[in-house]
């Protein structure tokens, strides 16, 4: 797999907390920062998608009113909870 070099800026509190962590790790900040972007996108990603699927949904109208999940909730607890409106 093919590496390109970065560069950006960060605040310098952040830059020693990488080198303490890679010295106590004996990894390099660099292996440290790939691992950190590769997690960061794999999360944003995932939350991006699930918008998107989220919009479609609504697009599509399948949905569920907020009268329907309000009634639903002031249930909770009760002994009439009931199954969640779908």
């Amino acid at each position: 797999m093919s590496t390109t070099s970065m560069t950006f800026r960060a605040q310098e509190e952040l830059v020693e907390r990488l080198e303490r962590l890679a010295k106590a790790t004996d990894r390099t900040r660099s292996w440290h920062m790939e691992k950190a972007l590769a997690r960061y996108l794999e999360l944003q990603s995932w939350q991006v998608e699930h918008i998107r699927q989220g919009l479609a949904d609504m697009e599509a109208g399948r949905v569920v009113g907020h009268d329907r999940v309000e009634s639903w909730l002031k249930n909770w607890g009760t002994g009439r909870e009931g199954e969640p409106p779908l």
